[in-house]
């Protein structure tokens, strides 16, 4: 078994699917998670928000995003499944969230208001486009593929996600280096399951339960 096979990217398509995590793993990292949040936040109280106020504000649009997401997404599942054209939900919803992505270059101050609608856009085109993502899992891998190429994807994404908030800066234009610790996380959990999909920690693992077993930890 060649490399590639081992690690679950061993055709082109399963390539591709792994590789798809490594953008979606950006946008969650940088725009979810770390970085757009204080940056919302200083936009809003630079236009003469509170800052509880501004923090407020972009709590719901969140809980807006994820709920408009489970609304749709079993309906669109099952529009994408009767008429299979998973690959053009996908699309369209990628070519949503680029462009939404694309568009919070035009946030300022004055308009932080459009920055957090265009956040809510792109939240629920990116979101959305998982279950259209997993959903191709069983079409680029063999069954007794499948754990192995889930992993890939994984791991390439948390590789993908980890140094995205090194290349962003703040309202000011400084570096943001706050989540210095973060990258270094993902990167440890991308090799964590990496090291597990190789069967290194499966051993550790067996090991471990082997010395449980004659030891008093069971009674």
């Amino acid at each position: 078994m060649t490399l590639l096979a081992r690690l679950g990217l061993e055709t082109r398509e399963q390539r591709a699917w792994g590789l798809y995590d490594v953008a979606n793993s950006a946008w969650m990292t940088t725009v979810m998670t770390t970085v757009f949040p204080p940056f919302f936040v200083a936009l809003a109280t630079t236009a003469g928000l509170a800052d509880a106020a501004a923090r407020s504000r972009f709590a719901f649009a969140s809980s807006l995003s994820v709920i408009l997401v489970g609304l749709s997404g079993p309906v669109l599942g099952a529009i994408a499944d009767l008429r299979g054209s998973k690959k053009r939900f996908l699309t369209a919803f990628i070519g949503v969230g680029v462009a939404s992505c694309a568009a919070l270059y035009f946030a300022t101050s004055e308009r932080w208001a459009l920055a957090l609608t265009i956040f809510v856009i792109g939240n629920i085109a990116v979101t959305s486009s998982l279950a259209f993502y997993n959903a191709l899992l069983p079409a680029v891998a063999r069954p007794d593929e499948i754990d192995r190429v889930s992993t890939a994807g994984f791991g390439l994404g948390y590789l993908g996600g980890g140094p995205a908030p090194f290349a962003v800066t703040d309202a000011n234009a400084n570096f943001i280096l706050a989540f210095r610790a973060l990258p270094i996380v993902l990167v440890m959990s991308a090799l964590s399951a990496l090291l597990y999909h190789w069967g290194v920690l499966q051993r550790v693992v067996r090991a471990i339960s082997w010395l449980l077993e004659r030891s008093d930890f069971r009674r």
